[in-house]
């Protein structure tokens, strides 16, 4: 019976643990390491108290509460506390000495070991192991503590563990329960403490903090025991100014019976949640807010924890959301445009009142039907079906979307349609479709395509028939001319033959008469070759290439060698490359220099200048520029014109075609031709000639 006693006694100094282990509990943080080197400084010491005061089995041979203490260690200190308490404890053990040493270190470590193990396996959260728990880890650890009494000399160790093994498997694994759930009962509380503090911590910093208007209120009275920032920023009052005033007499509730609905609503449903409430503000503006609500007890007062949200703007987008939604409405009920919505499988959800004058159907004829099979013609289908896959499924709109549809009368029509993905509120997928009724349309373009290939055709007769009227006018004029060369040749022969023989038979009145017959004749024959030449303009059947004026120049003035010695004829060194033939151009320059020269001032030195003039993308101008009689405005237009002659024949001959050559040339070549004059201001020529081939120009897009 003394043994029991003296092993209860031995376990009873170890209740002084639990109080000196809360102490150092408090202070407890998984992330730090030394409340529980502590801890385990705590158990070592108490384990040496425990072996001042053993159970004396034998010289060299003592029991005591060590084995509870590094269990404990173990399972509430973790591998460093229990590694302290066990050096303290063996340390002092060694220190003791006698035979029993090996066996009492083999006790302290093994029973640290265990503990451990029994920590990993509740995962290092020895507050959650319960009493069974406990107590299988006093059986486990004792057991240890009983089979390190081998290490005893034998047969000591034997009769030793004979004798102990009662009392010991009675009292210790009850001391261990015992011990170790005074311990968890003060780690939760103290867990519990601390994330009660935390929680507090947490809503403080959230009601301070958050971008939510936080209040509370008294129940009674709805005086305001505390506010947040955002809250006095909102209705510009300050913190002081709120606490201990009610919201009535703050006049927050611009609505005189709104906090009695919200009283009685938190009566009858336990809380307030979703009241949309007019708020007034310092300022007298008037704020909508969304409100909640939930009762609470502080200090023993029913208060109201409040948080609001203001909805002023988002209110103001819904209607102004509605006032668009209604104009959308009322635009597409009104428009003169088909309007459809479909669903993803093509079935009709509305239409529009232009969509069901065309179609003949109303929408509720429509309505829930497929469009496509309903109204899009059969050798249609497959097609228009293929087109709608494509935009619900892939969402790839073709930029113009045309087909037929067959009205309820069975008239065709031909829609032209635009298309939109949207997503309904339930969030299913439909289309919309604005359509234009181009029946009209395709009928007057198909008109017109008739139209044009009458035109066409008319075009391509009449151009035969110019052609050959051309071919006819060109045999006429070859025709003519050589008819007219022959008799021309003999009266001029016979005419010089009669004034060679008898022109001094002749009285002076005769003379002038075969002079006259003789200039006749030779002004006819200029004529002639000059018609011929008119006429042969064009037709020389040479392509056309990028000719160089400077080079051309050149073979233009060769024939003007005599008149240069009459006349100063400057050209410009540089002068463009011209897209043309050299028959045409050398003709222009040809006759603007012949009608220069022609048509000088009786006084003074003639003066030509050839230059390029302001050309532009793809064109080139050149002038030809005289010191000469100029021009009246009134008659710049015709002289361009065949046989017009501004002055008498005797002063200035000339069979007036000359102009017209170049005017037709330079049409021949794509250009154009005009003159800049004044009369006694000489007169300026230009000639406007293309830089770049027709292809190239229609390309480029240029006139």
């Amino acid at each position: 019976m003394s043994l029991y006693l003296e092993f209860i006694h031995n376990v009873a100094l170890l209740v002084a643990l639990s109080t000196l282990y809360s102490l150092i509990a408090r202070h407890w943080r998984n992330s730090l390491l030394w409340p529980r080197l502590v801890t385990g400084l705590l158990f070592g010491i108490v384990a040496g108290v425990g072996m001042n005061l053993p159970l004396h089995y034998a010289p060299g041979i003592i029991y005591d509460g060590r084995s509870i203490i590094l269990t404990l260690a173990g399972l509430f200190a973790g591998a460093g506390g229990a590694g302290v308490a066990a050096l303290i404890a063996g340390a002092y053990r060694f220190f003791l000495g006698g035979i029993g040493v090996w066996a009492g270190l083999a006790t302290i470590v093994g029973c640290a070991l265990v503990g451990l193990g029994a920590r990993r396996l509740c995962k290092n959260r020895p507050e959650s192991m319960n009493l069974f728990a406990l107590y299988a880890l006093g059986l486990v650890s004792h057991l240890v503590m009983l089979a390190c009494q081998l290490f005893l000399p034998w047969p000591v160790g034997v009769a030793a563990i004979a004798r102990i093994w009662l009392p010991v498997m009675l009292i210790f694994p009850l001391a261990t329960l015992v011990l170790g759930q005074l311990m968890i009962n003060e780690q939760r509380r103290i867990i519990t403490e601390r994330e009660l503090g935390e929680s507090e911590e947490k809503f403080s910093k959230a009601f301070r903090l958050s971008p939510l208007l936080f209040s509370i209120t008294t129940q009674a009275e709805g005086r305001f025991v505390d506010v947040n920032q955002v809250f006095s920023e909102f209705t510009g009052y300050a913190r002081d100014e709120l606490l201990g005033r009610t919201t009535t007499e703050m006049q927050f509730w611009a609505d005189p019976d709104g906090r009695a609905q919200m009283l009685e609503r938190l009566r009858t449903q336990g809380r307030v949640t979703g009241l949309e409430m007019p708020t007034r503000l310092r300022s007298g503006e008037l704020r909508q807010l969304l409100f909640a609500a939930e009762a609470i007890t502080l200090q023993g007062e029913a208060c109201l924890l409040s948080v609001s949200v203001d909805i002023s703007q988002r209110l103001q987008s819904e209607a102004a959301l509605k006032q668009a939604r209604d104009f959308a409405e009322n635009l597409i009920a009104t428009a003169n445009v088909i309007f459809v919505e479909l669903d993803s499988s093509g079935a009709v959800v509305r239409l529009n009142a232009a969509a069901e004058e065309i179609t003949g159907y109303r929408q509720s004829e429509l309505q829930g039907h497929n469009w496509f099979l309903t109204l899009v013609p059969k050798k249609s289908y497959p097609y228009v079906w293929e087109e709608f896959t494509k935009i619900t499924e892939r969402g790839l709109f073709p930029k113009v979307f045309e087909n037929p549809i067959l009205t309820k009368s069975g008239a065709e029509h031909y829609i032209v349609w635009q298309n939109k993905l949207l997503h309904n509120a339930d969030g299913e997928l439909h289309t919309i479709s604005f359509g234009i009724d181009i029946t009209e349309r395709r009928q007057a373009e198909e008109e017109l395509r008739q139209l044009a290939a009458e035109l066409e055709l008319r075009v391509a007769q009449r151009t035969a028939e110019l052609f050959e009227a051309n071919q006819e006018l060109q045999s006429f004029v070859y025709s003519v001319s050589h008819d007219l060369r022959a008799p021309l040749r003999a009266i001029s022969g016979f005419a010089e033959i009669i004034g060679r023989r008898h022109r001094q038979n002749l009285n002076p009145e005769g003379q002038h008469y075969f002079d006259n017959i003789i200039e006749a004749s030779q002004r006819m024959g200029e004529l002639i070759t000059d018609l011929l030449t008119y006429s042969r303009l064009g037709r020389e059947g040479v392509p056309a290439r990028l000719v160089d004026l400077s080079g051309l120049m050149a073979e233009v003035l060769a024939g003007f060698e005599r008149e240069s010695d009459q006349a100063e004829i400057i050209v410009q060194p540089v002068l463009p490359v011209v897209w043309g033939t050299s028959t045409l151009l050398f003709q222009i320059f040809v006759n603007l220099l012949d009608n220069a020269l022609k048509y000088h001032c009786r006084e003074g030195v003639v003066r030509i200048e050839v230059r390029a003039g302001a050309s532009s993308a793809g064109w080139s101008v050149i002038e030809v520029a005289d010191n000469g009689l100029g021009i009246a405005p009134e008659l710049q237009d015709k002289i361009f014109n065949l046989f017009q002659r501004l002055h008498n024949r005797d002063d200035y001959p000339g069979t007036g075609i000359g102009l017209a050559m170049v005017k037709k040339a330079a049409a021949l070549l794509g250009g154009s031709v005009g003159v800049k004059s004044e009369p006694g201001q000489g007169s300026v020529f230009w000639v406007r000639l293309p830089t770049k081939s027709p292809e190239e120009r229609i390309k480029g897009g240029m006139a």
